[in-house]
C-alpha cells in the first residue's frame, strides 16, 4: 500500500511541474508565434498563419504527451507483479 501512495505522490509532483512548464513557457512561445505572425510578406500570409497555427496545437500536443508518460508510467507500476518466491 506504501508503494501506491508513493508512486502516486511521485505522479502528481511530475505532472504538477510539467503543468508548471506549461504554464510558463506557453506566455513567451505564444508571443514568439504571435511575432511571426506580424511580419509582412506579402504573398504568404495566409500560409504564415496555417503554420502558425499548427505549431501551437504541435506545442500543446508535446506538453499533453509529456503528461501522459507519469501516467503510463503510474499504471504500469500497479500492475507490476512481484516476484514469487517459492521455498
Amino acid at each position: 500500500m506504501a508503494n501506491i501512495i508513493r508512486d502516486g505522490v511521485i505522479m502528481l509532483v511530475i505532472l504538477a511541474v510539467i503543468f508548471m512548464l506549461w504554464l510558463i513557457l506557453s506566455s513567451p512561445f505564444n508571443t514568439v508565434v504571435s511575432s511571426l505572425e506580424d511580419v509582412n510578406m506579402t504573398k504568404s500570409d495566409t500560409r504564415v498563419e496555417e503554420t502558425t497555427g499548427w505549431v501551437r496545437s504541435a506545442w500543446d500536443i508535446f506538453f499533453a504527451g509529456l503528461g501522459s508518460i507519469p501516467i503510463i508510467w503510474f499504471i504500469m507500476r500497479m500492475m507490476q507483479r512481484e516476484p514469487d518466491w517459492r521455498y
